[in-house]
């Protein structure tokens, strides 16, 4: 493919047709035809949340100044519930689409056995008390 000018970029009356394509576009979508950033959070507990998603990572790194743990178990990133609304806050600020999902929507995410997991906390609660 050849460039339109010796720069590559494209030439003014080129440039003012993709202009026009991208004012049409639904709002939600970012340029170059790629989808939009999608978060996923879920709230735990009232001590713990987790985000999962392409940049939940970065997000929270940029929120809290340090790098977040992974929550094997999810596949997801643990952050306390303040932290995760702050990036829900922020994600939806630069135009990421963003679920608030349960606990065990992560889980199948993850490929895990609901049911088995579930016996096993239901035996766990039998052994505390």
């Amino acid at each position: 493919m050849r460039p339109d000018n010796e720069r590559g970029r494209p030439t003014a009356n080129r440039a003012a047709s993709n202009a026009s394509l991208n004012d049409t576009a639904d709002s939600t979508l970012r340029s170059r035809g790629r989808a939009p950033h999608r978060l996923q959070a879920a709230f735990v507990t009232p001590a713990c949340a987790y985000l999962r998603g392409w940049g939940s990572r970065e997000l929270l790194t940029e929120i809290t100044g340090r790098a977040p743990v992974f929550g094997a178990r999810v596949r997801a990133w643990h952050a306390q519930p303040p932290t995760a609304r702050d990036a829900i806050a922020e994600a939806e600020e630069r135009g990421w689409v963003v679920e608030i999902v349960t606990e065990e929507h992560l889980l199948r995410l993850a490929g895990a056995d609901l049911e088995e997991i579930q016996a096993a906390a239901a035996e766990r609660r039998g052994e505390l008390w």
